[in-house]
């Protein structure tokens, strides 16, 4: 059933209202989120250390106790990867949760921690489309556990693309309008993946414009990525080589779809 418009605006407004984000207690954890708001992604480079990223892929599982991802992109996920010790300096790392928590709210909570590898090569799925995410506030953290050059299937994100404008609210109403979930968090079908999507010639004129621009998370294994969902992101497609990432996923309690 399709939801009312007013219902969106409510919505909205009480999340504005009862979002009470913590103050972060460090420096790095400060700049993290004032680069966030400002552009809707920030990257450190070679965050961690090589030789934990090494013990870390040493003991990932083999590949059947792993998933196939249901969003039609061919991947396979890991759901229990925060239960591996060796993913322990990642999931319990403080600073993520210090930026949660200080980007959208107290309430903020980890969803989903996975561990991602795709293989599949010049498979097109909806990730592929430039697309956000969801209407309500959302947290992504990506770390790159193989390095992600041209071709290895990097992250793309369109900053600034997070802000709301009357364009952006109105695609955040459709996805609030049309995005159906299952009990898991996931569409219900492969149709709704789409909702969300752009076409690439509507991203070329926002880029051609110069008001947006498009940033290539081409980085080595071991860099973190924060990035808010609702801002407009894709992958580009794997054409080579395989691509490997630890996720944590961040929504503010009870406020999944």
């Amino acid at each position: 059933m399709r939801r009312n418009p007013f219902f969106f605006i409510y919505n909205n407004t009480k999340l504005w209202l009862e979002n009470h984000p913590i103050t972060p207690n460090t420096d790095t954890a400060s700049n993290i989120i004032h680069t966030l708001r400002k552009d809707g992604i920030c990257i450190l480079p070679n965050h961690y250390n090589i030789d934990l990223i090494k013990d870390l892929c040493s003991n990932v599982p083999s590949l059947d106790k792993f998933c196939i991802s249901p969003e039609g992109d061919c991947s396979y996920y890991y759901p229990r990867a925060s239960s591996l010790n060796e993913t322990q300096f990642f999931f319990n790392d403080p600073l993520i949760e210090e930026v949660a928590k200080g980007y959208l709210g107290g309430a903020a909570i980890p969803l989903r921690e996975t561990i991602g590898i795709k293989t599949k090569k010049k498979h097109v799925s909806f990730e592929n489309f430039p697309h956000r995410d969801s209407w309500l506030p959302r947290l992504k953290v990506f770390l790159y556990l193989t390095d992600v050059k041209p071709g290895n299937g990097p992250f793309c994100y369109i900053k600034g693309t997070h802000k709301p404008t009357l364009k952006s609210l109105y695609s955040r109403y459709l996805i609030y309008r049309d995005y159906l979930s299952n009990e898991e968090g996931y569409a219900k079908n492969e149709d709704i993946h789409y909702v969300g999507c752009y076409w690439p010639h509507d991203i070329k004129k926002m880029v051609d414009r110069g008001k947006f621009k498009i940033t290539k998370a081409y980085c080595d294994s071991g860099s973190l990525i924060f990035f808010d969902a609702r801002g407009i992101h894709y992958g580009e497609i794997l054409g080579c080589g395989e691509r490997h990432i630890l996720n944590s996923y961040w929504i503010l309690n009870n406020h999944h779809t």
